[in-house]
């Protein structure tokens, strides 16, 4: 995946600072809500601009809502961070640098998410609109002097009709027809452009309009140029990163790699920064899958409770985590928020093969065949496909639960798969 050098040059509207509590301007330079949080205003930077040179106005805001966000062309249905109670707000241009959401009922959370969600709230107007059909009755024609089939298509190949800032570009996914092209990119605001886009890396350069410097007076970014590198093997990762084969890298280190990583410092010329975090990886289960005798097993509370206490986090920590990790149920906050009740951090994390054993018998999941392995109440086979990456959790705890389930008769599969090819099943309902 393209996360860890997303993570340093991506831009929405505002972020949040250092704190991760207060959100200050990024794109925008200032807001305001009116009283009762229906009406978010953005004032933009007079003079700001694309990496192609061409102007950011609020245009380009009321484009990417209106003509990408909720056009049925674009995405098969719109997204729920668009819609407010599953209803759609209205963008409005007041001046170039002044654009406003009115939204059908209040949604304070709004602001939030243009501070740290990857969903761009602007896309370049200048440099898509015109293969847009319902901007230009001539879109089409113009696609297919470029050699596509119409303007829709030129739209996903720079767009990707995707929320993901990072999907491939022209010259990955349309190598044969990029010459044909505006350009190879799409335009942007973050920090830097890609100029090369293949299946085993990009090679990135400075973006020369970019809005940000240093408390110096120095644009940033201080990086002129960076290579990109896909390895998905984690074994090579770590020792590309022993050898002194990168600058750098953070997602997709998992802890088990450390003490390597620590030992080889000085052969390799790095530094090892370790920093607490909170663990957001989880385990869950896909209560809408297409197998409905599945489905069924995986919605009900006590099969999940089952699989909850089968696991035996104390091994987990003490064999991934060296003892340093604090065993509790998923909760993306640390400290806990004053909001959610103590009671759920420790909800069915005890080890109690017993109990799981007992909940599982209750719904029916018995081993009618005596092969230690337990079925579905209707008596087919049930195997629980374990698919992860490492950017979200070492495979060792994937191994370890996996092997505890099968001490409780559930039987399972563990297989490492690239991110890119985890949202994939994810998007499309094949994931367990």
């Amino acid at each position: 995946g393209t996360s860890d050098f997303l993570s340093v040059r991506h831009v929405n509207l505002v972020r949040f600072s250092d704190d991760l509590q207060t959100i200050v301007p990024n794109i925008a330079k200032d807001w305001e809500w009116n009283s009762d949080y229906t009406q978010l205003t953005f004032y933009l930077r007079k003079g700001h601009k694309w990496s192609d040179g061409a102007p950011f106005t609020a245009e380009d805001v009321k484009f990417w809502y209106d003509h990408l966000a909720l056009s049925p062309m674009i995405m098969e249905k719109p997204k729920d961070y668009v819609l407010v109670g599953g209803e759609p707000m209205t963008v409005e241009v007041v001046d170039p640098q002044t654009v406003v959401f009115n939204l059908p009922a209040p949604k304070p959370g709004l602001l939030a998410h243009f501070a740290f969600s990857f969903a761009q709230g602007f896309q370049p107007k200048h440099f898509l609109a015109p293969y847009h059909p319902e901007l230009n009755a001539d879109a089409d024609k113009l696609a297919q002097q470029a050699g596509f089939e119409n303007g829709l298509a030129v739209i996903k190949a720079y767009f990707g009709n995707s929320d993901w800032t990072d999907t491939p570009s022209p010259l990955l996914n349309s190598p044969d027809k990029v010459a044909n092209l505006p350009a190879d990119v799409i335009p942007t605001l973050e920090s830097h452009i890609y100029i090369t886009d293949t299946t085993e890396g990009r090679h990135l350069v400075a973006n020369p309009y970019f809005h940000i410097v240093d408390t110096q007076g120095n644009q940033l970014p201080y990086i002129n140029e960076q290579d990109e590198v896909y390895i998905n093997d984690n074994e090579i990762r770590i020792l590309k990163l022993v050898n002194a084969e990168a600058d750098y890298k953070a997602q997709s280190l998992q802890l088990p790699s450390a003490p390597l990583l620590l030992e080889n410092q000085e052969k390799g010329d790095y530094t090892v920064d370790l920093r607490p975090e909170i663990t957001l990886p989880n385990i869950s289960f896909n209560v809408t899958h297409p197998d409905l005798d599945i489905r069924q097993v995986f919605g009900d509370l006590r099969f999940r409770q089952a699989m909850s206490v089968a696991i035996n986090r104390d091994e987990i920590n003490e064999v991934a985590f060296f003892g340093l990790g604090k065993p509790k149920q998923y909760i993306g906050f640390s400290p806990t928020p004053a909001f959610v009740d103590k009671k759920w951090e420790s909800y069915m994390i005890q080890y109690d093969p017993t109990l799981a054993n007992s909940l599982l018998d209750e719904i029916g999941m018995a081993d009618t065949d005596g092969d230690g392995i337990r079925e579905l109440p209707n008596g087919n086979k049930l195997v629980v496909n374990m698919q992860y990456s490492t950017q979200g959790m070492p495979g060792q705890v994937v191994e370890l639960v996996g092997q505890h389930w099968a001490e409780v008769g559930i039987k399972t599969t563990v297989k490492e798969v690239t991110p890119d090819e985890y949202r994939s099943a994810q998007s499309s309902n094949q994931l367990d």
